[in-house]
């Protein structure tokens, strides 16, 4: 496939686009973005799930599977990776011979013309933490652009348009993330995943040391993590030898409080409104990047406290029992989400797992079987997205593995029959947790 080179210009002086895979969290973004700047847009997807549902809300026409007669005017076709190249409307648009663009080079066409542009790149916590510094900012009173990866609770949306300054979740996929030039770079941390394009953990730390030098200001990493810290710049994290570091953590119920340091010299203290030790981690990041754009302590702070989340990161809805819903799709975001739970007061967990991608479970596999560790657990299938099945790594591999390991797992393939079993065997207090990358969530209508 060639795919065009984009500059903000070209990009917005189509009349008409056309998003393949439009129901996606970037890909809707670029498509809100371009819908506010009177571009026509169109797009197509597989389902039409939360995303999509806004746009067609917003007066965007979408086709499901296939839009219809969304080639015939050429319009500039955009892209994202899961798309394979078989795939029935790129290769119409291609016969017909419209130009196709790749989603990372329409976001960094956009990205790259503000006058100030903040990135957060990383394997675990990237959405949360853009949407934090998205939040600071509109709480300082700035008007930021904002391309995060969920639905962030104080928005609403996954899109903000604004001018000060953009913020944008940075996708190491394909090291995708390349096509943007960020002032600031905020990178988390450095994890194996994506199997179906590193092959390893060494790939992927070199992928973001390449994105280090894409930027233009100061690169803001985690010196905690053995990888980041080697490539300079502004560090934060737990520890006591980190420029932004947090003193006297301590939690109740999951939620924390910690006095944010910088410098050595400490600033404030705050308590987080999101649970999760890891949240610490991903608070100072963003109060760290805050601060380098010029926020005072008290807006940091205020911002810190009154931030609510995102959508699916340990959504919590209360009930007879509870119903967690949480997008942890690689082995340490499951630990890390389940030891908020263990905080949190719950009486039984349990756990529904839906596996995303079947190269991702194949890699990950040992880890999956460690970090899945409830009092009961439920394996429902994989979702595929991108991806054919692989013999042996299949959602019924994974959870008869786990059963080998001496754990109380349930295989359901039929969604209801889950969701009857569920509400039958969970008592007063308890929680169901819904985890994975896929739509697993969508069995939380069926039991709240």
């Amino acid at each position: 496939i060639f795919y065009c080179m984009l500059t903000l210009e070209n990009l917005l002086r189509r009349r008409h686009v056309h998003f393949i895979g439009i129901g996606g969290v970037s890909m809707s973004a670029l498509a809100e973005y371009l819908r506010a700047r009177g571009v026509r847009v169109t797009g197509c997807d597989a389902v039409r799930g939360v995303y999509a549902a806004r746009l067609a809300a917003k007066g965007v026409e979408i086709g499901v599977p296939r839009l219809d007669g969304a080639f015939d005017d050429l319009p500039l076709v955009i892209v994202n990776s899961a798309i394979r190249r078989d795939d029935p409307s790129l290769t119409e648009a291609m016969a017909k011979g419209c130009d196709v663009a790749r989603r990372e080079e329409a976001l960094g066409a956009v990205f790259n013309s503000f006058g100030k542009s903040v990135a957060v790149c990383g394997t675990h916590g990237k959405t949360t933490t853009a949407a934090m510094i998205v939040h600071g900012l509109m709480s300082a009173g700035l008007t930021p652009a904002a391309f995060v990866g969920g639905v962030m609770k104080e928005t609403g949306g996954n899109f903000v348009d604004g001018k000060d300054i953009c913020v944008a979740e940075a996708c190491e996929y394909r090291a995708g993330f390349m096509t943007l030039k960020p002032d600031i770079n905020c990178m988390l941390n450095v994890d194996y995943d994506h199997a179906d394009f590193y092959s390893g953990k060494e790939a992927a730390a070199r992928a973001f040391r390449d994105f280090a030098g894409n930027t233009k200001g100061v690169n803001i990493v985690c010196g905690d993590d053995d990888t980041l810290k080697t490539f300079g710049g502004v560090t934060f994290g737990m520890g006591a030898d980190n420029y932004y570091s947090a003193r006297g953590v301590w939690g109740k119920n999951g939620y924390y409080t910690f006095t944010f340091t910088e410098g050595g010299k400490p600033r404030f203290t705050a308590t987080l409104s999101v649970p999760g030790l890891h949240n610490v981690t991903n608070a100072l990041c963003a109060c760290a990047a805050l601060r380098v754009l010029g926020l005072g302590h008290g807006e940091i702070k205020r911002a810190a406290e009154t931030f609510t989340g995102v959508d699916r990161r340990f959504t919590v809805y209360k009930g007879r029992f509870s119903v967690v819903t949480d997008y942890a799709h690689h082995p340490a975001e499951i630990a890390a989400a389940l030891k908020t739970a263990g905080e949190y007061g719950f009486g039984k967990i349990r756990l529904v797992f839906q596996p995303h991608t079947y190269t991702r479970t194949r890699a990950l596999f040992g880890g999956f079987l460690k970090a899945l560790d409830a009092d009961e657990i439920y394996i429902v299938p994989t979702y595929a997205a991108r991806e054919n099945a692989i013999e042996g790594y299949e959602s019924k591999d994974l959870a008869d593995a786990l059963k080998r390991e001496g754990k109380t797992v349930f295989y359901f393939d039929d969604m209801a029959a889950l969701a009857e079993t569920l509400k039958r065997k969970s008592a007063d207090g308890d929680a169901v947790m819904l985890v994975g990358a896929g739509d697993v969530d969508a069995l939380k209508d069926m039991l709240v």
